[in-house]
This record gives structure tokens, sequence and C-alpha cells, in this order.
């Protein structure tokens, strides 16, 4: 059996971990080892969308701390 596809998903999963936990650090974690698999060409989008995805679910579970008044003028 191949496991060629498990090795990235267990990288991104690694940077998702640490986002996570840290609140930064997924693309440090994936973007060092995943383009030496991968190649930067397939990696970069990889490693963006799983971010998007990534930042868009801790929005929504933390919604109700979000407090857009005090960050309006960033």
């Amino acid at each position: 059996m191949d496991s060629y596809p498990v090795l990235p998903a267990i990288i991104l999963f690694l940077g998702a971990f640490t986002q996570s936990m840290t609140g930064f650090g997924s693309a440090l974690v994936a973007m060092a080892i995943l383009p030496s698999l991968l190649g930067l060409p397939v990696a970069a989008p990889i490693v963006a969308a799983t971010g998007l995805f990534l930042e868009s679910m801790l929005t929504l579970r933390y919604r109700q701390s979000l407090r857009v008044d005090a960050i309006w003028r960033v």
C-alpha cells in the first residue's frame, strides 16, 4: 500500500494543530516540509487553501469572543 497521500495529510494536520494551539504557525510547519514532498507549485496552494479553511473554522468557533469594535481601526 502506498503511503504517499498519508504523509502530506499528517503534515497538514500538524500545521493545523500548531495554528489552533498557538494562533500562528500553520504555514511555517507545513511549508517547511511539504515542498520537498510535493514541490513548491503544488504545496503553496494546498497550504493556502488549508489555511483559509482553518482560519474560517476557528473564526466560526470563537465568533462569540470576537470584538469587532476593538479591532475595526486596524
